[in-house]
């Protein structure tokens, strides 16, 4: 095995229903050469969930900058939508305990 990955998520709900938070993902791989081993991003979006027609649509915008990356082909920053349908729950009533 030579690469690791290391990630964590943080979210924060406002009042209005939209969502923004960090999900970084921290990679090391020992095969590459000296300054090329860490991958270090910094994570951040916002997401809100609005209805098309009668489907409820997950909706996510998010940037990302590698404060250290490999040297010579490592991703500098990126920017990315993502669009998520939620499908009603095929669990009507809670699995562990609840009412």
């Amino acid at each position: 095995m030579s690469k690791q990955s290391l990630a964590a998520v943080q979210k924060a709900q406002l009042e209005v229903p939209t969502r923004i938070g960090m999900n970084p993902t921290i990679s090391y791989n020992h095969r590459s050469g000296r300054g090329d081993k860490w991958t270090v991003p910094v994570r951040l979006y916002a997401g809100k969930t609005i209805k098309i027609g009668r489907m409820p649509v997950n909706i996510k915008l998010g940037l990302e900058y590698s404060v250290v990356s490999p040297d010579d082909f490592g991703k500098v920053a990126q920017f990315r939508v993502q669009v998520t349908p939620v499908i009603p729950g095929l669990v009507k009533s809670p699995i562990f305990g609840g009412k």
